[in-house]
């Protein structure tokens, strides 16, 4: 239901144009980045037993 939502607040930012569509694209690779990161640094720390 969040990614839907993300989607969404997307388009309707690019629709209005409030943003670039460099800017949500940016954000899209931002929160990829942020997410494998921290999929990566959970995995490594917690199964390291």
């Amino acid at each position: 239901m969040d990614e839907a939502f993300a989607v969404i607040m997307a388009f309707s930012r690019l629709y209005a144009g409030v943003h670039y569509p460099s800017d949500v694209v940016g954000g899209i690779i931002v929160a990829f980045v942020g997410s494998c990161l921290t999929w990566h640094l959970r995995s490594t720390i917690f199964d390291r037993k």
